[in-house]
């Protein structure tokens, strides 16, 4: 996740200091945050409980993890169909 963050961070020109500013330069407040995140979630019906940042970071890492275990499984299927091509070119099977 930091990764990420950073690789945001350098591609909005913020190569240190605050990343979420408001327009004047200011940072954004936590309880503002807090406060954008459960208007964003009552807006898109999403049970008040899970509209706070601990449960945005549950949902985060579940999706990459997610996304990585798909990856995973794409790349050894297409190893395994380059084998039986390669197999069946040179009279293998």
């Amino acid at each position: 996740m930091s990764a990420d963050l950073l690789r945001y961070a350098q591609e909005n020109g913020h190569p240190s200091g605050m990343i979420f500013t408001k327009k004047d330069g200011s940072a954004i407040a936590r309880t503002q945050v807090s406060l954008f995140i459960q208007k964003l979630a009552l807006e898109a019906k999403v049970p008040a409980e899970k509209g706070n940042i601990r449960a945005l970071r549950q949902l985060y890492k579940t999706t990459i993890s997610g996304i990585e275990a798909n990856f995973d499984l794409l790349v050894r299927q297409a190893y395994e169909r380059q084998l039986e091509t390669e197999q069946l070119s040179v009279g293998w099977e």
